[in-house]
């Protein structure tokens, strides 16, 4: 799906193309505009250039913009800095539809939580002056967060053994209340609900509802706004807990062998396998864990 968020010059968001000091470093994977598969720290970040179109030798991997990232160099004098963010929930207000849902089960409208903390270092000089330098970079996050998520849940009638569904004629079903195993449930005018009787009645084995399933439906939340299969599969809107914790390392050596020739190395490190460096995901619904992530 390209949902042309970073299009350039017409091209599919996927197109562009970013490199980080010289290298291909574009995620093939995710394919979004303007995305590094390594993460590059706005300390780490010398110079930057976007070129849109008439690209020159060097570009034209592909058919939109063309980023190019350069990581800063040591220099003759020892520099160096240090920094520390924090961005707190209690400045944040609330989403419209998630206030919607915990209102209309009673609850206080409380935003999803959003702290972040970021901090980090960096540091730079000569190693042999005119010659040799050197830079490094340490940058962590501490992501605590809740994303507002819709999930799709069975309905209080259909985890109590009724089925719903659409009549042809409405005039046909008026509406009203059919009595699922363990209460009774409104069912709205120009539908019908099929009772557990009912449905073992048509079942052509006579069994019926499943009590072990109706058991598994129980232990979803109860729906709180209608869904995609209003009466069989409603939805479930919730502030979905996600932790991040980001660590990332870059390092840079240089040498300049004369006026007009200089070599580098450069070292990036973010191990994503690591538990001190991961994107977790949304859980499937509230107090189960979500995905690991990558």
């Amino acid at each position: 799906m390209d949902p042309r968020r970073g299009s350039v010059s017409g091209a599919r968001a996927d197109q562009s193309t970013v490199t980080l000091d010289g290298i291909d470093v574009n995620d093939s994977d995710r394919q979004t505009a303007f995305t590094s598969v390594l993460r590059v720290t706005l300390d780490s970040v010398q110079e930057f250039r976007v070129t849109t179109s008439n690209y020159g030798a060097e570009a034209g991997r592909s058919s939109g913009a063309q980023v190019s990232l350069v990581t800063r160099s040591g220099t003759n004098s020892l520099a160096g800095s240090a920094y520390y963010v924090n961005r707190n929930t209690a400045f944040s207000s609330n989403e419209y539809f998630l206030k919607l849902s915990q209102l209309g089960e009673g609850l206080k409208s409380t935003p999803p939580k959003l702290d972040k903390n970021i901090f980090g270092a960096s540091l730079g000089g000569p190693i042999r002056k005119d010659k040799l330098f050197f830079f490094g970079n340490f940058e962590g996050l501490n992501e605590s967060r809740e994303t507002v998520t819709t999930r799709g849940v069975p309905s209080n009638s259909l985890r109590d053994g009724v089925l719903v569904y659409q009549c042809a004629s409405a005039a046909a079903c008026p509406g009203g209340t059919v009595q699922g195993f363990t209460g009774s449930h409104t069912i709205p005018a120009g539908s019908y609900g099929l009772t557990p009787a009912e449905l073992t009645r048509i079942d052509p084995l006579h069994i019926g509802p499943s009590a072990a399933t109706m058991a598994y439906f129980r232990q979803f939340p109860s729906p709180n706004q209608e869904g995609t299969y209003p009466g069989n599969i409603d939805d479930f809107r919730f502030a979905a807990p996600i932790d991040n914790t980001f660590r990332t390392y870059i390092a840079r050596a240089d040498y300049r062998l004369n006026g007009s020739q200089s070599f580098f190395g450069r070292i990036n490190k973010q191990d994503i396998l690591s538990y001190l460096d991961q994107r977790a995901a949304a859980p499937q619904v509230p107090q189960r864990p979500g995905d690991g992530g990558t």
